[in-house]
């Protein structure tokens, strides 16, 4: 369920000013010349709560657990991970001037820590997410929605870092915002590459957006992913972020629409890489996301041991490796992938393994031609 972390309306009951004036107001935050910090929606007049008030910690435990004990698994708060600080100069309030802590240590992370260890008890299951994930909110909440993750240029750095440690969920998917709606369809094995490369859930689609008809011959796609992403678990949840691996021949960037956050039109290569290790063993994925078939040479480092190559299609090779750099010839066809784990000398690893042999067998047995979905039959 939706809560909204960081604002509150003055008219909070349908056209009645219902508990604002009497409650929301005093823990609003106050400007310097000691009137509230207004923030207009449209014709609607909402006003930012200082996060140390007591009325703010009352109200977010409340309704937080009100989510939980109705039956849902959490709480979604909106803004907290996404808009700015508003600095309070309230007297009232029993904190500085100004002090920047208002917002994260005597706010946020005080009061959701409290909340996380209630749960803890009573629900050790819930989760809170928020709207975007400003590093602020990596130690507050469970997790935060990626969704503008769409910019010419941008790299997995906050991944590398924050992996393991925050959950990353969700792209701007256009969902139909647009007069255009759709537009990003062509980019969606790109987009969704982007995603499970940098160790996000995958989606966020709108069910409008996956009934699109041009979506049909995504869909299997988005499923090989999901099975690629359990076996990838251990390296995302326990793991971290290698350097990624390079190709031996340059590649041109294609631009398309990803949607409507960010630059919008972001250039990317054909064929997509990462690198992820743990326990001594270290995974790469490559992936055409592109129509075109693309031949190349990843070059990455992998240690002494044994290589075990799965592809999408449902071949497999294994091979002796004397460690140090490693060229493998590349060749894929259109949304095809491959993931290339390499297992140090003496390092068990059987039961990573037969993840690995389990999801690509799904993988592989997934139906990408024919559309199974270009059937009057099937849609019917």
């Amino acid at each position: 369920p939706y809560i909204n972390g960081r604002i509150w309306e003055d008219h909070d009951k349908r056209d009645e000013d219902y508990r604002f004036t009497k409650e929301g107001l005093p823990a609003t935050v106050k400007m310097i010349n000691g009137k509230p910090s207004p923030e207009p929606y449209g014709n609607y007049m909402f006003y930012v709560i200082c996060p140390a008030t007591a009325t703010y910690e009352k109200e977010m435990l409340r309704e937080c657990d009100n989510c939980v004990i109705h039956g849902a698994d959490g709480a979604y708060l909106d803004q907290i991970g996404a808009a700015r600080h508003h600095p309070c100069d309230a007297l009232d309030h029993g904190h500085l001037g100004s002090d920047p802590d208002t917002w994260y240590m005597q706010g946020h992370y005080k009061v959701f820590r409290k909340l996380k260890k209630h749960w803890l008890a009573t629900a050790p299951y819930a989760i809170t997410f928020g709207e975007d994930i400003a590093e602020t909110v990596v130690n507050t909440l469970d997790g935060g929605l990626t969704w503008r993750w769409t910019h010419e240029g941008q790299v997995p750095l906050f991944p590398l870092v924050f992996s393991g440690r925050t959950q990353m969920a969700g792209i701007d998917w256009d969902l139909g915002r647009s007069k255009s709606s759709g537009r990003d369809i062509p980019a969606l094995p790109a987009k969704l590459t982007f995603q499970l490369f940098s160790d996000c859930q995958l989606g966020w689609f709108s069910i409008s957006y996956l009934r699109d008809p041009r979506m049909r011959e995504h869909l299997p796609f988005i499923k090989q992913y999901a099975h690629l992403r359990t076996a990838m678990l251990d390296f995302f949840n326990r793991g971290m972020m290698a350097r990624p691996p390079r190709f031996l021949k340059a590649q041109d960037r294609i631009a398309k629409v990803w949607g409507n956050q960010g630059t919008h039109t972001l250039r990317t290569e054909p064929l997509q890489t990462c690198a992820w290790e743990y326990g001594g063993v270290k995974t790469v994925l490559v992936a055409n996301t592109d129509k075109s078939d693309a031949t190349n040479t990843v070059v990455t480092t992998a240690p002494k041991g044994k290589l075990h190559v799965f592809y999408s299609g449902g071949s497999r090779e294994s091979d002796d490796f004397a460690g140090g750099t490693l060229k493998l010839p590349v060749a894929l066809k259109y949304r095809e992938f491959m993931a290339i784990v390499a297992v140090p000398e003496g390092r068990d690893a059987s039961a990573l393994l037969k993840r690995f042999e389990a999801a690509f067998e799904v993988i592989a047995a997934a139906n990408v031609e024919p559309d199974p979905w270009d059937n009057a039959e099937v849609r019917k």
